[in-house]
């Protein structure tokens, strides 16, 4: 079990903030798929505990991810996962199992629930200090991240296009549009070419969009200034891992 964890965060894209790995950052179920698996590793120096449950997230036009109340497509009650709560010595890793169960009467689409992974205190753990009169409180933010998980039935589709681009000193903002019953995810570069020779001026990985949104604005980050004036090439490219090789783009002059 711990080879087989070591290879699958070896190969998976890792999530990881403060004290936790997590890997992959996202989980999507192929079709006919039925399990699948989620590595949490603690890289923090003490131990660290962990609980895990199911939330129904929807993206809104700022491209955060906001507690969604009633989801038509939700995935949750489909999936059956374990452990749900987890205990992790320093450098320790734990795999949580899923299994997926689709009901053939489901309409086609894309189901989606977000796996919410919440830091929980352990004992020991000091929550204040006193001294004199006076009580100093000490505040200990615990960690919480979410795994989109994702299943797909029947026929899906989408559109995608990028709509517009700014170029700014030290950054360009890029607005994408999509439309359809499934998200897209990939990645954002910016190149120019001259003399024969390609430069990367900026690139952004894990752009997404969930189908309830159709426009969203992304913030890539210029690694290099343009030079002369060569046109800029804005790509966009599907990650294939999740369903798709489509790549778009759109010239943008310096």
């Amino acid at each position: 079990m711990k080879l087989l964890a070591t290879l699958i965060l070896g190969l998976c894209p890792l999530l990881a903030q403060a004290n936790l790995l997590i890997s992959p950052q996202r989980l999507y179920f192929e079709p006919g798929q039925r399990s699948d698996a989620l590595i949490l590793k603690n890289i923090s120096g003490s131990l660290q505990k962990f609980d895990i449950r199911f939330q129904e997230m929807a993206m809104n036009p700022d491209g955060k991810l906001v507690p969604q109340a009633d989801n038509p497509y939700s995935l949750a009650k489909m999936v059956r996962y374990s452990p749900r709560r987890v205990t992790l010595e320093p450098g320790a890793t734990q795999t949580i199992r899923m299994a997926l169960r689709m009901r053939p009467e489901m309409a086609d689409g894309e189901y989606r629930s977000h796996l919410v992974i919440r830091q929980i205190p352990t004992q020991g753990e000091p929550r204040h200090t006193q001294g004199g009169d006076n009580l100093a409180l000490q505040i200990r933010p615990m960690l919480s991240m979410s795994i989109p998980v994702i299943a797909r039935k029947g026929a899906t589709h989408s559109s995608l296009a990028i709509d517009a681009a700014e170029l700014h000193p030290h950054h360009a903002q890029i607005s994408i549009t999509a439309s359809g019953n499934r998200s897209v995810y990939g990645d954002l570069e910016l190149v120019q070419q001259q003399s024969g020779e390609q430069t990367t001026l900026g690139f952004l990985r894990g752009a997404a969009l969930y189908p309830e949104i159709d426009r969203l604005e992304f913030k890539v980050p210029l690694s290099r200034s343009p030079r002369g004036e060569a046109p800029i090439e804005i790509r966009y490219r599907e990650d294939p891992r999740y369903g798709s090789e489509r790549e778009v783009q759109l010239q943008l002059q310096p």
